[in-house]
């Protein structure tokens, strides 16, 4: 949790100043978080497909804001289509007839790459080394680099052609 400094100086007509501070008082934790990308679409896609096939990785863009150190999550679960409905496999595996994988990164720091649990109340943690941000945050976008924020969808070899929508829930906490 951060800590408010102040320092206040007052000046009279007389030119007699006056100076005033406190130190270390408690704040409350503060965060947002801004999604940019507001629809991701894979388009068609095959049964079978892995991580590391085309059309992934998808970019998404999302900003962070914190007045303190803060934890990166993101979730999903089952999607639907018109007649059938694809279940998350949380493992990354898409093990199971009609099971999806979704895998998240940001940074440059593979090791925060996971599968994307749900549902949850936060999901997987995608990274934990948030720090305070200025004012703009910290916004995370693109497929390289350390600042890249990516998507990535994997299919169980036998998997119904359909349409399926989805919900990606992307947090913050703080830590």
């Amino acid at each position: 949790m951060g800590k408010w400094y102040i320092l206040a100086l007052a000046n009279d007509t007389q030119n007699y100043d006056s100076v005033a501070h406190s130190s270390a008082i408690t704040m409350n934790p503060y965060s947002e978080i801004a999604l940019n990308t507001t629809i991701l679409a894979w388009g068609s896609v095959v049964p079978g497909m892995g991580f590391g096939a085309t059309p992934n990785p998808k970019p998404v863009t999302v900003t962070y804001i914190a007045n303190g150190p803060y934890a990166k999550y993101v979730s999903s679960n089952n999607w639907t289509g018109y007649s059938y409905t694809a279940t998350l496999d949380n493992t990354g595996a898409a093990s199971g007839t009609d099971h999806f994988s979704l895998q998240a990164a940001i940074g440059a720091q593979t090791g925060y790459v996971s599968a994307v649990t749900g549902p949850n109340p936060y999901g997987a943690l995608l990274d934990n080394t948030g720090v305070l941000t200025y004012e703009a945050g910290d916004e995370f976008s693109g497929t390289t680099g350390s600042f890249l924020s990516t998507m990535s969808l994997a299919l169980n070899s036998v998997f119904d052609t359909d349409t399926y929508s989805g919900i990606i829930i992307y947090a913050i906490t703080t830590r």
